[in-house]
């Protein structure tokens, strides 16, 4: 399977939107801006690369919109497409890709696009509001274990608990996605976990941020409103609830605030906690007049993208950093896309993809990156690197942790003060000595289970 994307990108105009295609001399054809997923890329980040690539133009996503699948010399190739509204402008500097580009209203485009699936995709873009407003309800990052204890010195505590090492990367791959869908508000839990998780993409984008205790949840029963607001005013985040404010906020005051958000017209982002996020995305489903599509509860650094048009939803998509860990696991992600049409005051929900391929396709994707019984980290960060390469990330540390670590929660502290911060930094620096071969040796086996520690070099130089 060949993955690729691109977009519908358009620009206002006098009679509805204009759409800008491109001529590819290599094929004498006219199509929409799109190109091939780069190793480890997300397909949003692929949308916004390949546009600018070939037009020379900045783009913000707007709704997605179906899928392209055909039949290439190598393979089958699966095109993911959103409407994609032109954001900066730049000079088009004709290329070997691409030599001319043409801004067309949308009858124009039509006769002139060389594919029944291109022609197809314009007509799909007019059909339905073609400006939409997004609205992201994110969970936090990865941000090590909650405190055991409760009571109010415990909840100031878990208001201030940072993420791990596994959570910052996240949070910086997260402020890209994020920034496709452009600037929002940001309207975020007073938890520290939760505000770090925004803030690579607040810094990126240059959003205003505001933190909201009616998000925050804290550990136990005791309702900590007063350690929180304490905390919050020394840390200088209170949100709407500001000094004087009563204590002892409303169960339904988040999901009340997230309502508003929804029908607002204003781009926002949400932040908010696994507690919490279910409850709050039924109301902003609510609010914009559907049903929130069936499915598991969202992941740490997972979101939802809400698209919105004169208060009713129009489209959603569910995303997350997994695929840049995971190879193939793109396809669970993308299946997540969801369009709503108005039939009357109901909205209709209509799948895009089989729900038992992406299962079948998300469980292989597992079993490619798993680690072997017994296997070693060096053993399996060497595999993977080999196969897949590095990202900058824990990738296969926090694979191969997730399966086989006795304990989990200390792991990436352990090796990044060894000077491993990424993948291929705990290879060379915290397993330096391996055997000088020309391939990979086949692993001696972990010297106890769920140890970190290497196979024995030894019985590797003698295989050797």
């Amino acid at each position: 399977m060949i993955r690729a994307a691109g977009g519908v990108l358009w620009r206002p105009g006098p009679a509805g939107p204009d759409i800008a295609i491109v001529h590819r001399p290599r094929y004498d054809d006219w199509s929409h801006p799109k190109g091939k997923r780069l190793p480890g890329e997300h397909v949003l980040l692929t949308a916004i690369r390949e546009i600018r690539e070939e037009t020379g133009l900045g783009a913000v996503l707007g709704r997605p919109l179906t899928e392209s699948a055909y039949e290439v010399s190598s393979g089958t190739k699966r095109v993911s497409f959103w409407a994609a509204r032109c954001s900066e402008g730049a000079q088009f500097v004709p290329n070997d890709e691409v030599d001319d580009l043409a801004w067309l209203p949308a009858a124009a485009a039509r006769e002139r696009l060389s594919y029944g699936r291109d022609i197809a995709l314009v007509d799909e873009l007019i059909a339905r509001p073609w400006q939409t407003v997004p609205l992201i309800v994110l969970r936090h990052a990865e941000a090590g274990s909650k405190a055991e204890s409760a009571g109010l010195q415990a909840a100031a505590r878990d208001l201030g608990r940072p993420l791990d090492a596994r959570g910052a990367a996240d949070a910086r791959a997260l402020a890209g996605l994020l920034a496709s869908y452009g600037r929002c508000q940001v309207v975020s839990s007073a938890a520290e976990r939760c505000l770090a998780t925004v803030r690579p993409y607040v810094a990126a984008v240059g959003a205003p941020v505001r933190a909201e205790l009616a998000l925050t949840v804290v550990p136990g029963q005791v309702m900590a409103a007063e350690a929180l607001l304490t905390a919050a005013r020394h840390a200088g985040v209170v949100g709407g609830n500001g000094p004087g404010a009563p204590l002892g906020l409303a169960a339904d005051q988040g999901t009340r605030l997230a309502a508003e958000l929804a029908v607002s017209g204003e781009p926002a982002l949400l932040c908010a906690h696994r507690e919490n996020l279910p409850a709050i995305i039924d109301a902003v489903f609510s609010a914009l007049g559907a049903s929130r599509p069936a499915g598991e509860p969202l992941g740490k650094s997972e979101f939802w993208v809400l698209h919105t048009a004169d208060a009713r939803l129009v489209a959603a998509e569910r995303h997350g950093v997994t695929q840049l860990r995971d190879p193939l696991s793109e396809v669970r992600d993308r299946s997540l896309v969801t369009n709503f049409r108005r039939k009357g005051d109901r909205a209709m929900i209509g799948d895009d993809m089989s729900r038992e391929v992406e299962n079948e396709l998300a469980d292989f994707a597992r079993r490619l990156t798993a680690p072997r019984p017994g296997e070693c980290l060096r053993c399996f960060l060497l595999r993977m690197i080999t196969e897949f390469g590095c990202d900058g990330t824990y990738r296969w540390t926090i694979r191969w942790r997730d399966v086989c670590a006795a304990r989990p929660g200390k792991l990436l502290d352990q090796l990044a003060r060894r000077g491993g911060c990424c993948d291929c930094e705990v290879l060379l620096n915290v397993y330096p000595d391996y055997p000088d071969v020309q391939t990979a040796l086949p692993c001696a086996g972990a010297p106890r289970p769920g140890s970190h520690r290497p196979c024995d070099l030894g019985q590797l130089r003698r295989a050797a």
